[in-house]
């Protein structure tokens, strides 16, 4: 588990440490806890590999845009990707925000922009001034690649989830490069 580089350096803290001897008590938890935690990890590893491999064949599109873990948390919060595909793109883009949209509209202030969207890799990587956009754009190309993927009958394997990716990163390029050239002048 361990490379020879770290072995050396915990043998060399080993030889120099001046800490006390563990009991046998403390050193068996100590290595249950270890092996528990081994266990998790491999069990994380083996959901997110389950959830990829899920996600790829039953909403290709979906997932080449927004990537497994975002699609899978917006089938999830709607109930089905039937019932992702019915709504507008102004709504995938809050779902998940809900709270704080009622919160808003109760006391009528500004409506939240982001919802579960706003943790993609597109939006996080734009700059605070493009993220509204970003996420706008990117919530109507992921509805019509759900849309693809919920009543379609296409084997493209995503290939339309990936133009419209392409696309969106395009347009940020396109936005970067305008408020580079206005702050120049």
């Amino acid at each position: 588990i361990v490379d020879n580089n770290t072995r050396l350096n915990i043998y060399k803290n080993f030889n120099t440490s001046i800490g006390s001897k563990i009991h046998d008590d403390d050193l068996n938890t100590i290595l249950f806890l270890s092996d528990h935690i081994l266990s998790m990890i491999k069990l994380k590893n083996l959901l997110h590999n389950y959830i990829k491999h899920r996600m790829y064949y039953s909403a290709p599109n979906l997932t080449s845009i927004l990537g497994e873990k975002i699609g899978s948390k917006l089938i999830s919060a709607t109930g089905s990707l039937l019932n992702l595909s019915k709504l507008p793109a102004s709504t995938i883009q809050i779902i998940g925000a809900e709270k704080s949209l009622y919160k808003a509209l109760k006391n009528k202030s500004k409506t939240p922009k982001f919802g579960i969207i706003y943790n993609s890799k597109l939006v996080q990587q734009s700059s605070n001034k493009l993220k509204g956009k970003i996420s706008r754009i990117l919530s109507a190309k992921a509805s019509i690649c759900i849309r693809i993927d919920a009543l379609g009958e296409s084997n493209l394997g995503g290939c339309i989830g990936i133009k419209n990716r392409d696309l969106i990163e395009n347009r940020i390029k396109q936005f970067n490069s305008f408020i580079n050239l206005n702050k120049n002048y």
